[in-house]
């Protein structure tokens, strides 16, 4: 079976490495500026009427001690029920948050705990574990002075306090939250409170009233004004809890304070709800103005196809765990992005339009939730996980309120939840509903549906009939989404969200504010994978015909996901990879036993697009699954790391049955190494969280070479030996190709980025290049480290034998800078040049900070990448919008090489920034993108070029085009292989 995959051919009569750029950027700090964690005080209710269980008790008609309120045997107090919910929440918090908590009960308010980081040690010891032993020490007794504690909370807040110093001291902070609970009215309140509070808010209150009209006149002050002189911004947003409280005035009292503090009112009477209710109550003070525009990469189905149809995958970030996002679909025409009035839908700058329409939309423009995929979902929606089978599409997996088997426990719910919780934890799931501000005043104004956010999910398109396709996207809600584009619908077909995401419902329901940038949920956010087994060459999935598709969750966790989806409406689970070992166990035995997970050790976050092709296998030629280790984000995720630390996990690469699921290899136990004395799985020590490269070299149909690229700045080549005899088995010889990562800051730099491979003809060998830039994805925003773009020579890869040591930078030619040459003239470095002076490939250094976070393509010679560089203002809280930069390079000698660089109009490259031009992409730019527009509609323009939607050029302009060409993998002549085995 050959591979249905498209190539760029950069050499006549070479077989060619798939180019398929990935279009990533990561992370999401760029969105916060210098954003510093959340603070968070807690002012719980202590009275005594916490040691009451939850059933109304009237005491109109009960007397005095109200025994009948207490608990009876079996029953929990509500102390003890709001101590078990804290225990809940706080373990949810991130490490960076920040949290205190007062007490109240009669004349006690004690400020039990201060505001501080949960991870922060005192003597050994934990903030959270100080928090939770407090919280596990307290006792109900006295009346309920909350007027008053709220007015030492605000004080305290504010830095007036005798003894405790204001946790409110860096700028930026994302959000200052006062969250107060209580079981009942204010009903002590003294004489002088009033003044108190007066003095703070310059208004008049009475205190006759047990200080509720004080109270919200505080909220609002608290929630409108800096507190703190010097600190922007210091302003404290206040939410209230009512605990099984039944008094509708008590509520409408409580609702009233939280409006006025900018807050959340939320009411409880379980310890799930109580735990949801603390995490609702946080909010954000993030600017929703500051965030940078949408991020449009394109569809990787129409980066190297011929087409008019764009699937761009887009999001809205936020300040709250729920980012909206959306899968729109344009045009192309003429060499520009049209909407469905067949009207230019983009700016010059790459921005869509504000009167622009998307297929399946009245006028959405740039406003990512509205139009799109998201709007036209429509209920009944046909919603599946893994629960009881394989056959994802029955009603056994189906979500929905009369599926009993989705349970508490599935959804990660406490036991005390009850049945009308446990129902609106279900119809979140099923109804996409959501409030939202169409017009940007700050207030709710439409009901709309929610989208979840695309954030490295690309659409892949595949077609089942010349007019059926469907439209496949991930999201960080969790959901896998098969969209249907026929008849200008847009719908859903269905959507899968794995079993293992369900218990994120609690907190993305909640839609609570982020505690930290980095303290977002995330869902099934990796690239998308399909293999078709096309046996009639149509392009399309016929009857009988099989389609795979296979999805990695990135951030959203350790596991990959096959899916059957031959039958576009009936999906059917095939396998789970998972490297964790809790996910694994769950499936050894009982309801769960049906669910094929394998497990991986040592496999971590699920960041490597699985590329799947054929290999020969022993005696037979076998659908396989090549992926990288995943990311280890415990340690590649401290941007203290010192450079050359070992990772954990990740550290492998993973060769899998494509159609079970079962590893046929790992590198790490079954690789051979390729070079004599070394122990090639003790030279693995980082993750590799990039895609893979991989190539066919004889024409074969099947992968016969990987190439890998870590953390860790190696960069490994592994090739693929056939067994010799039809007993044999399958040998695969590695050898790290390179090792660039310095020391310190400056020099730790890493790859998170594809190898790209091509190969050309040099001085009688052919020579396979390996182009990679180096960037700290996870921390975009870090600075001090020089990154550099590099081309690896690697002169042995078509005799499958490797140079006697790993290439290091002193190497590679430095071609940053012109050379003086012999005769005097400054000039470019030339591959002969980096040939005579005995190098093996060449490296460009960027500019202090400026990182390549997206793959590179080369194009005949010609290699193109994009870098982001943050404009760092320690002093600003505004979000880093940063620089954009699109190279255009030779891929020989790194000379410029693009025609539209051309600075001055001399009709000469002569300039080292010539080698660059700024792209108007606000955020981090994705990666070059080559399209072939259909020109059978009237199209004028063979083809175009973008980054993101900012077109780079189209028709004659895009002069690397001369001799471009789509190819698919093909079987080389027999001359052709004679002469590059002779060489």
């Amino acid at each position: 079976m050959m591979f249905r995959k498209f190539a760029i051919s950069i050499v006549t009569a070479l077989t060619v490495f798939a180019i398929n750029p990935s279009a990533k950027a990561d992370d999401i700090e760029i969105y916060f500026g210098n954003a510093q964690p959340v603070n968070i005080l807690l002012v719980l209710d202590v009275s005594g009427s916490m040691g009451w269980s939850t059933r109304f008790c009237d005491t109109d008609i009960i007397d005095w001690p109200y025994t009948e309120c207490y608990p009876t045997s079996g029953e929990q107090s509500r102390l003890q029920i709001m101590q078990q919910a804290l225990t809940t929440f706080l373990n949810d918090l991130d490490d960076t948050a920040r949290v205190g908590f007062y007490s109240y009960g009669g004349s006690d308010i004690i400020l039990q705990e201060e505001v501080k980081s949960l991870a922060e040690l005192d003597s050994g010891i934990t903030h959270r574990q100080k928090l939770l032993a407090s919280i596990a020490g307290l006792t109900a007794n006295g009346g309920t002075p909350l007027g008053k504690t709220m007015y030492q909370a605000a004080e305290y807040l504010r830095g007036n306090n005798d003894t405790f110093n204001t946790p409110i001291t860096a700028n930026c902070g994302i959000g200052n939250n006062m969250i107060l609970l209580t079981d009942g009215l204010p009903n002590t309140f003294g004489n002088t409170d009033d003044d108190d509070i007066e003095a703070i808010t310059g208004q008049n209150c009475p205190s006759n009233d047990a200080g509720k009209q004080c109270m919200q006149q505080l909220a609002g002050f608290l929630a409108s004004n800096d507190q703190v002189s010097g600190v922007t911004p210091s302003n404290v947003s206040v939410s209230t809890i009512a605990f099984a409280l039944n008094n509708q005035g008590a509520r409408d009292f409580l609702q009233t304070v939280a409006n006025n503090g900018q807050g959340t009112f939320t009411a409880a009477d379980n310890a799930q709800g109580l735990a949801d209710a603390f995490a609702a109550s946080i909010t954000s003070g993030v600017d929703q103005s500051q965030f940078v525009a949408p991020s449009v990469p394109l569809s990787q189905s129409n980066r190297l196809s011929s087409g008019n149809e764009l699937y761009l995958a887009m999001f809205k970030p936020e300040g709250t765990q729920l980012w909206h996002g959306n899968l729109k679909k344009y045009y192309l025409k003429n060499g520009q992005i049209v909407d469905k009035n067949e009207v230019v839908a983009v700016d010059a700058n790459g921005q869509f339009i504000d009167t622009a329409s998307s297929a399946w939309s009245v006028q959405d423009g740039n406003d990512v939730a509205m139009g799109g995929a998201a709007q036209a979902i429509s209920l009944p929606r046909d919603v599946y996980s893994n629960i009881l089978e394989k056959n994802l599409w029955t009603n056994k997996n189906k979500i929905q309120l009369t599926n009993n088997k989705i349970t508490r426990d599935l959804l990660g719910l406490d036991a005390s939840v009850t049945d009308d919780v446990l129902d609106n934890h279900i119809s979140w799931l099923y109804n996409l509903q959501t409030p939202y501000d169409t017009n940007g005043d700050g207030v709710d104004d439409a009901m709309i549906n929610r989208f979840g956010d695309p954030l490295h999910s690309r659409p892949v398109i595949v077609r089942y009939a010349s007019d059926i396709e469907v439209a496949f996207v991930g999201t960080n809600e969790g959901y896998l989404h098969a969209i249907n584009p026929a008849n200008n619908s847009g719908d859903e077909l269905w959507s899968f969200i794995p079993r293992q995401l369900l218990p994120n419902v609690s907190q993305l329901a909640n839609d609570s504010g982020l505690t930290d940038p980095s303290n977002r949920i995330y869902g099934l956010d990796g690239d998308i994978t399909v293999y078709h087994f096309d046996d009639d060459n149509d392009g399309l999935v016929d009857s009988g015909e099989k389609a795979y598709l296979y999805v990695g969750m990135r951030r959203g966790g350790k596991n990959y996901y096959a899916i059957d989806i031959s039958e576009r409406t009936k999906p059917q689970l095939m396998f789970t990879i998972t490297g964790d070992q809790a996910t694994y166990d769950e499936t050894r035995t009982g309801a769960l036993a049906w669910d094929p997970v394998i497990y991986y050790e040592g496999l971590g976050e699920t960041w490597s697009k699985p590329i799947v092709g054929h290999m020969k296998w022993g005696n037979q030629e076998k659908l396989v699954m090549v992926f990288g280790g995943g990311y280890d984000s415990d340690n590649q995720d401290n941007e203290d790391l010192v450079a050359g630390t070992s990772d954990n996990v990740g550290n492998n690469i993973f060769i899998a049955d494509a159609i079970t699921g079962q590893k046929l290899w790992d590198a790490k136990t079954d690789a051979v190494s390729g070079r004599s004395g070394d122990d090639i799985s003790s030279l693995m020590t980082n993750s590799f969280a990039s895609d893979l490269a991989i190539g066919d070299l004889t024409g074969s149909g099947t992968i016969e070479v990987i190439y890998a690229a870590d953390t860790g700045g190696q960069v490994f080549r592994f090739d693929i030996h056939a067994p010799s005899s039809p007993s044999g088995s399958t040998s695969i010889k590695g050898a790290k190709l390179a090792k660039i990562q310095g020391t310190g800051k400056t020099g730790n730099r890493r790859f998170y980025n594809k190898p790209d491979v091509s190969f050309a003809r040099l001085q009688g060998k052919t020579i396979g290049m390996v182009a990679i830039g180096s960037g700290y994805r996870a921390h975009p925003l870090q600075d001090g480290t020089v990154d550099r773009f590099y081309t690896f020579f690697d002169e042995k890869v078509l005799s499958k034998t490797f140079e006697t040591s790993a290439l290091s930078e002193s190497d590679l030619f430095d071609v940053t800078n012109k050379i003086t040459d012999v005769e005097g003239e400054e000039r470019f470095a030339s591959i002969f040049d980096i040939f005579n002076a005995n190098k093996n490939g060449w490296m460009l250094q960027l500019e202090t900070s400026e990182k390549v976070l997206a793959d590179s393509v080369t194009i005949n010679y010609r290699t193109f990448f994009t870098t982001y560089k943050p404009n760092n203002d320690p002093t600003s809280c505004a979000v880093t919008v940063g620089d954009n930069k699109l190279y255009a390079i030779s891929i020989l000698d790194g000379r410029p090489a693009f025609g539209e660089f051309d600075s001055n109009n001399n009709g000469v490259l002569d300039q080292v920034s010539e080698r660059s031009t700024n792209v108007n992409y606000v955020g981090i730019a994705p990666g070059f993108t080559v399209l072939f527009p259909d020109n059978s509609n009237g199209n004028d323009t063979s083809i175009v070029s973008y980054v993101g939607t900012e077109q780079v050029c189209s028709g004659n302009k895009c002069d690397f085009a001369n001799e471009l060409q789509t190819v698919k993998w093909r079987e080389l002549t027999k001359s052709e292989l004679e002469e590059i085995k002779n060489n």
